[in-house]
């Protein structure tokens, strides 16, 4: 049987783990979206201004 403080740990370790791998998720999609926008303000912004 856990300790009742071991068993309070685990129960809080679930929620911070979960909210470690949602702000890494919304890491990675603002990295993929910053780059699209930097490849077509690169190559359209350009062209477009002569």
């Amino acid at each position: 049987m856990l300790h009742p403080r071991a068993r309070t740990m685990l129960l809080l370790a679930i929620p911070a783990l979960i909210i470690g791998i949602a702000s890494s998720l919304v890491l990675i999609v603002v990295m993929k979206v910053a780059a699209v926008l930097q490849t077509m303000l690169w190559t359209a912004l350009p062209t477009s201004l002569g």
